[in-house]
C-alpha cells in the first residue's frame, strides 16, 4: 500500500505540477511547456488535448502474477487455513473511448473496454494449520475483464487538464479441469469461480503537447483505496454428494493506480494513428464469510471466515486509431 501512494503521489505531481506552476505566468515556462503560461484553468483547449474518438487494440501482459488468496491463519483456523492462487493475466485488449466537449467546461469521455483472453494455467495452494503437508493443483482458466468508465476532464492551459471519473471494473474467472490432488476431498470434476466488481472513483492528470500533424500524451489517474465486492465458489466433487463451498464480502481497503502514455500522428482528412502504452495496478482487501450446504461432508475442512486479497499488475501495449466525426459538442 505504501509503495502505491509513493508511486501515485509521484506520478501525479510530475504529471500536475507545470500546470500549477505555469498558472502562475512564470518567465520562459512557456518554452518547455507551450500554452501552459498563457490560459488559465477553465480556458478553452486545443481540441487535441482532450482527444477525438478514439478505438485501441493492443496485448495486455503481467507485471507479475495475478493473485487471489484466502487467509484464516490470523482468526485461529485450525482447518484449511489459507487458500492462494495465481496465473498469468494475458489477452488482446480492445478499447473504445467518445469524448464528449463542451467548451472551456471541459469534457466528459465515455469509454469501455474488455480482453479477449488466451487460455491460461492457474496453481493453486491449500495450506492446513494442523498438518504440515501443503495440497495443490493446477487449474484450466477463462477470464471475462471488461469495463466501462466515465472520465471528467477540466482544462488548465492548452496542454494540461484535471481529471476524476467512476470506473466499473468487472472481472471473472472460470477454472475448470483440476489435475489431482493427493489428500484432499475434490476431483478432477471440480469447478471453481472468482467474481470481482470494482466501483472506483480516481483523480489525475493528463498533459498533451500538440504540433501541427501529431501529438504526445501522458496521464495518471489513482485512488488510494478500493470499492467493490467479491465472490468466490469452489465447487468439489466429491463421490456420492458435492460440497459448494462460497465465500463473499465488500473491499475493505487496497489501491488502484494507472499511468499511460500516447502517440498520435495525422494520416489523412480527420483520422490519425499511434500507438500507447499502458500500466495498471489494483489490489483489493476483503473479509470474507463462509457460505456453505450445513449437511454437506467435509465442512471440517473449512474455516467460517477469511480474509482475502485481489492482485492483478498488468501493462498494455498496442496501436490506436482517431477520427474526428465533427460532432457538435
Amino acid at each position: 500500500m505504501r509503495s502505491g501512494v509513493v508511486l501515485l503521489t509521484a506520478v501525479f505531481a510530475l504529471v500536475a505540477a507545470p500546470a500549477l506552476v505555469g498558472a502562475q505566468a512564470l518567465p520562459g515556462l512557456p518554452g518547455l511547456f507551450p500554452g501552459l503560461g498563457g490560459a488559465g484553468c477553465g480556458a478553452d483547449p486545443k481540441a487535441s488535448i482532450l482527444g477525438a474518438p478514439s478505438g485501441y487494440i493492443g496485448y495486455v501482459g503481467n507485471m507479475g502474477d495475478t493473485r487471489f488468496a484466502l487467509d484464516a491463519t490470523n482468526l485461529g483456523a485450525s482447518r484449511i487455513d489459507s487458500i492462494s492462487t495465481r496465473w498469468r493475466n494475458e489477452g488482446l485488449w480492445l478499447e473504445l473511448a467518445l469524448p464528449l466537449r463542451f467548451g472551456p467546461a471541459g469534457a466528459l469521455v465515455l469509454s469501455g473496454s474488455y480482453m479477449v483472453p488466451s487460455q491460461t494455467t492457474a496453481y493453486e495452494q491449500y495450506n492446513r494449520y494442523t498438518s504440515a503437508a501443503v495440497i495443490y493443483r493446477d487449474w484450466s482458466t477463462s477470464t471475462d475483464w471488461f469495463t466501462a468508465q466515465v472520465l471528467w476532464a477540466y482544462p488548465c492551459g492548452e496542454t494540461f487538464a484535471f481529471v476524476a471519473g467512476l470506473r466499473w471494473d468487472s472481472f471473472q474467472v472460470a477454472y475448470s479441469s483440476p489435475t489431482a490432488a493427493t489428500g484432499f476431498l475434490g476431483t478432477t470434476n471440480d469447478s471453481a469461480d472468482l467474481k470481482i466488481n470494482v466501483y472506483e472513483p480516481f483523480v489525475g492528470g493528463v498533459m498533451s503537447w500538440v504540433y501541427a500533424d501529431s501529438a504526445l500524451t501522458v496521464g495518471a489517474v489513482g485512488m488510494f483505496t478500493t470499492l467493490g465486492d467479491i465472490k468466490y465458489r469452489e465447487g468439489l466433487s466429491q463421490v456420492g454428494v458435492p460440497i459448494s463451498v462460497e465465500v463473499s464480502g465488500g473491499f475493505q481497503g487496497g489501491h488502484f493506480i494507472e499511468a499511460w502514455a500516447e502517440y498520435t500522428r495525422k494520416m489523412f482528412g480527420n483520422a490519425s494513428w499511434g500507438g500507447f502504452a499502458k500500466v495498471s495496478s489494483l489490489q483489493a482487501r476483503s473479509h470474507l464469510t463462509l457460505d456453505l450446504n450445513a449437511n454437506a461432508p467435509g465442512l471440517g475442512l473449512f474455516t467460517q471466515e477469511y480474509d482475502s486479497s485481489f492482485t492483478r499488475n498488468v501493462w498494455i501495449v498496442g496501436g490506436k486509431v482517431a477520427v474526428d466525426l465533427g460532432l457538435p459538442f
